[in-house]
């Protein structure tokens, strides 16, 4: 849990990657097994699990954004910004394409179940997904290429100088901004039904032959 510094043997321990979740999990499991864990803090946090989903809130989600640092928080946060951007626009082309909805409670019944069926099996959930396995297996990619310190240097393209002048120093972070751009840009049209479509359900079922 990083409180060693140094191993038996005397050599000092490095830490590259911070692990909350081990940490959360290391946290309840020395608590226990010592005996010393703050039962009054997991009774008080159940509480609110408890409120929140009374209130129509995500508990799991709210937990989420309160124990992982900002820098993942962040990119949850606008990600949840861009599928509920998504979940309207798909609303009101289902109501559109179903006609004058605000005077017949069958038709809206029938448009909102079009776009929660069109929200669901949409190519972007599909892609978001695929951003999710693709990140994991990068992140797991990256912590392994820690033990070959000279195949990561040769793997470095090397796009910015390693020292960069004090103005450009946020070169890096513009960067990284642009590219997160370009993948949420991307998720929303792919969303939103702009590119990769889902195929056309067939609007009557094939006819048999006997």
């Amino acid at each position: 849990m990083g409180m060693l510094t140094e191993r038996d043997d005397g050599t000092q321990v490095g830490r590259e990657f911070d692990a909350p979740k081990t940490q959360v999990m290391g946290i309840i499991i020395n608590g226990v097994m010592g005996g010393n864990l703050n039962w009054s803090m997991v009774a008080l946090g159940a509480l609110i699990a408890i409120m929140l989903e009374l209130c129509g809130v995500s508990a799991l989600a709210f937990a989420v954004g309160v124990y992982v640092p900002i820098q993942y928080s962040v990119p949850i946060f606008l990600g949840g910004i861009c599928r509920w951007a998504i979940d309207e626009y798909l609303a009101r082309q289902a109501a559109a394409e179903a006609g004058d909805v605000a005077n017949d409670p069958e038709a809206q019944a029938r448009a909102e179940i079009e776009a929660i069926k069109k929200s669901e099996t949409s190519p972007g959930v599909l892609l978001a997904s695929g951003y999710i396995a693709g990140g994991s297996i990068a992140g797991v990619v990256v912590a392994f290429l820690e033990f070959a310190p000279d195949f990561k240097k040769a793997l470095d393209l090397d796009l910015l100088p390693a020292k960069l002048p004090p103005n450009l120093d946020y070169a890096y972070d513009v960067i990284a901004v642009l590219g997160f751009a370009v993948l949420v840009g991307f998720a929303a049209i792919v969303g939103m039904g702009k590119v990769f479509k889902a195929p056309e359900e067939e609007s009557a079922s094939p006819s048999r032959v006997d």
